[in-house]
C-alpha cells in the first residue's frame, strides 16, 4: 500500500546491531515539499522498496568495515606470534651461547698456536676458549684501539694491544686491557703502561677477529698513527714483519706476575661483573649481541 507523509517529514531506516560491537548505522532523509496542487501532501509509494534499498545500502557499508575489523584482528594474532617466535628463537640463540661458552672457559687451556695460524678464521665456536702463549712483547708495533669502555662500561678510553713474538717466530696479539684517554688530547696516543721485558707466559680467553659484522663497528680510516678501530690479526699482519696468528687474546694472567701499576684494566670476561681470572660465563649479560649470534649460528659440534 502506497505510504503518505507530510513535507518536512523526517524519515529514518536503520540497520541492525552488527556482530563484533560495530555501531549501529541510521541512514536518515528528509521529504521536500510538493508543488502540487491541492494539498501541500506528497504521496510516496514503494515505501518498502526505499527502505530495503537503504537497508541494502547500509549492508554495503557495514561489510568492508567488518572485513576491515576481521583483517586487523588476524594481523594482530600473527604480529603476536611472530613476536613469541622472535623471542623463543632469541632465547634459543642464548642458551646454545651459554652452554658453547661455559664449555670454552671450564676446558682446560690450550696453547694459542694449536688453535689458530696466520690467515685463518677463529671459529665462533671456540670464543673465550682460554689459551696460552709464550714469547717476548714486541712493543715498537703495539697500538690502541679506540672507543672502547673501562670495566664498569661507563668511562671511554682505549684497549691496549701488543704482539707477543713466540719461539716459533708467530706474532700473536694480546689485549692487555683499557687505558685512560690522554687527560689533554682525548684522541691522542695515550699514556701506556709499560710491557714487561723478557720472555713471558700469558694466559687468556681466544676472540675472534672483530669484523663490522661481527662487532657492527663501523672501520675508520685515515687515524692518527697506531690507531685502529678494531683488533684484526689481517689487518695487523700488514704492519708487523712477522707472521701473525688469526685473533686475539684478552688477557688474563702473566708468568712472571706483573706489577699492579704496570698493568692496564683487563677486560671483563663473559660475565659482565668479572675482571677476574674466574669466567662464570653468564652469556645473556655479558655477550654482546653480535657474539651471541654469531655463537647460535656456527656449525654445531
Amino acid at each position: 500500500m502506497p505510504g503518505t507523509i507530510c513535507a518536512g517529514t523526517a524519515v529514518a531506516f536503520a540497520s541492525e546491531d552488527c556482530a563484533g560491537g560495530l555501531p549501529r548505522i541510521r541512514v536518515e532523509f528528509a521529504v521536500q515539499s510538493s508543488d502540487r496542487e491541492g494539498g501541500g501532501f506528497l504521496e510516496l509509494y514503494g515505501l518498502a522498496e526505499v527502505a530495503l534499498l537503504i537497508r541494502l545500502l547500509a549492508g554495503l557499508l557495514v561489510w568492508p568495515v567488518k572485513r576491515i575489523l576481521a583483517d586487523v584482528d588476524r594481523d594482530d594474532r600473527c604480529c603476536a606470534q611472530c613476536d613469541q617466535c622472535e623471542e623463543l628463537r632469541c632465547q634459543q640463540q642464548t642458551s646454545r651461547s651459554d652452554r658453547i661458552v661455559n664449555a670454552n672457559v671450564s676446558a682446560p687451556v690450550v696453547p694459542f698456536a694449536s688453535l689458530s695460524h696466520p690467515g685463518a678464521t677463529v671459529p665462533a665456536t671456540l670464543m673465550y676458549r682460554r689459551v696460552s702463549a709464550t714469547g717476548r712483547y714486541d712493543t715498537a708495533h703495539q697500538f690502541v684501539v679506540r672507543s672502547r669502555t673501562d670495566a664498569e662500561d661507563d668511562t671511554g678510553g682505549f684497549y691496549l694491544v701488543t704482539p707477543l713474538i713466540t719461539a716459533d717466530g708467530d706474532a700473536v696479539l694480546v689485549n692487555r686491557g683499557w687505558v685512560a684517554p690522554n687527560s689533554t688530547h682525548s684522541q691522542a696516543f695515550p699514556t701506556v703502561p709499560p710491557a714487561p721485558a723478557g720472555t713471558v707466559t700469558v694466559v687468556g680467553r681466544l676472540r675472534p677477529d672483530e669484523t663490522h659484522t661481527l662487532t657492527g663497528i663501523r672501520n675508520v680510516t685515515g687515524l692518527p698513527a697506531r690507531q685502529y678501530m678494531m683488533i684484526n690479526s689481517q689487518e695487523q699482519a700488514k704492519n708487523l714483519p712477522d707472521p701473525v696468528l688469526a685473533g686475539y687474546l684478552d688477557l688474563m694472567t702473566t708468568t712472571p706476575p706483573t706489577p699492579a701499576a704496570d698493568t692496564a684494566q683487563q677486560v671483563p670476561g663473559p660475565n659482565d661483573d668479572s675482571t677476574s681470572s674466574s669466567d662464570d660465563a653468564v652469556v645473556g649479560k655479558g655477550v654482546h649481541l653480535p657474539y651471541a649470534t654469531a655463537l647460535s649460528r656456527a656449525p654445531r659440534p
